[in-house]
């Protein structure tokens, strides 16, 4: 075998990976292998438009199979292309920006996972004392997380906090008064979540959801690794289910271990009826914080047509893997309207989501 004939081959090899990396979570399944494949989709249209040009430079040599394959990288880098564009500034914002962003009916928020074994609590601390935020959702906090977070506690400040030891604590800072915060178990004895009314300034109640489901496939302590996502997407499906039922304004903050793109997020949208602040605005990448290439957006805001948009940032980092999330949102339903409405339930969506849930109770029992 030649060298030129096995550059080729390799060649081959190499741009047959966007092709398969697009074409995989168009199944419907749950294996966690391929619901990963979701993530990377600014990566693979990148490689796609590498491989293309590279393809271009060479087309005087292109072999039928090359040329094939150029034609099905032009077909993935497009299909990735289309999923990734709402979320560009390029697209109409899903959310209007708020005209007037009233301080009585504002509420500044920041979503941060800390990284349970990460110690710089100082440089978060210092980072929300610039922002001064009125809600502080953490993720991943153990006692020494909490104790190091005594100042969030101060100026008066209503807490939830569920400190543990398994990268699945949760704690809730808020100036503004909680009204019947909750500390929920949906689906997995060790994974929280937290629900909460929240009353603005101007005596407004909406409700908030501080949400960090499991992520599929991936365990530190290496006892628990599961291949199904179903755990995930279940409490997905039931935080928006049960704001379907409320019918009253809500706020969805914290990490999904899952992108806006992806078929469970846009899922959870129509259950809830829920708007994505990122759309129209940006990607806001905020994991993996150390590896700049490799970036996706799994920390979240959603909420009901009941919000315009003050302000959205991602902040600077801190020694964790996520960088925060801050937003302003400003309750303006009279102004909230999106140009195309909020979204709705479709087809078989509601059979969907039950099945999820029941599949989900399964591998409960089954562990």
């Amino acid at each position: 075998m030649t060298a030129v004939l096995l550059v080729r081959i390799l060649l081959r090899l190499v741009a047959s990976v966007p092709v398969v990396l697009t074409t995989l979570p168009f199944l419907r399944t749950n294996l966690w292998w391929v619901r990963l494949c979701d993530f990377p989709r600014l990566q693979v249209a990148g490689l796609a438009l590498a491989l293309l040009l590279a393809a271009f430079s060479l087309r005087g040599r292109m072999e039928p199979v090359d040329q094939l394959l150029a034609g099905l990288l032009t077909v993935a880098m497009l299909i990735e292309a289309w999923f990734i564009f709402p979320f560009t500034p390029l697209a109409r914002k899903t959310v209007p920006d708020a005209a007037y962003p009233a301080p009585e009916r504002t509420l500044r928020v920041v979503a941060a996972n800390v990284l349970m074994e990460n110690r710089a609590a100082a440089a978060l601390l210092a980072i929300l004392s610039e922002r001064d935020p009125d809600i502080v959702l953490l993720a991943e906090p153990d006692a020494w997380w909490i104790e190091q977070c005594r100042p969030l506690e101060a100026s008066p400040r209503f807490t939830v906090l569920q400190p543990q030891s398994n990268t699945y604590g949760m704690a809730l800072y808020s100036r503004f008064e909680l009204i019947a915060p909750e500390v929920l178990f949906r689906v997995e004895p060790g994974v929280p979540s937290i629900r909460a009314g929240v009353r603005l300034s101007n005596g407004t109640l909406i409700e908030l959801h501080g949400v960090h489901p499991r992520p599929p496939g991936i365990d530190p302590s290496g006892e628990d690794e599961r291949q199904s996502s179903a755990p995930r997407d279940a409490e997905l499906i039931l935080v928006a289910s049960e704001i379907a039922e409320r019918g009253v304004p809500a706020v969805v903050v914290g990490g999904f271990n899952d992108v806006a793109w992806s078929h469970t997020t846009r899922l959870f949208q129509r259950l809830g009826r829920l708007l994505d602040t990122r759309a129209g605005r940006g990607l806001f990448n905020t994991f993996h914080a150390q590896h700049p290439v490799m970036r996706y957006p799994p920390d979240h805001v959603f909420h009901t047509g009941h919000f315009t948009v003050a302000g959205l940032e991602r902040l600077p980092g801190f020694g964790s893997d996520h960088f925060p999330m801050f937003a302003a949102l400003v309750f303006q339903p009279e102004a909230a309207t999106p140009p195309c409405g909020t979204p709705d339930p479709e087809g078989d969506d509601r059979q969907e989501a039950e099945q999820a849930i029941r599949q989900a109770a399964a591998e409960k029992v089954g562990r």
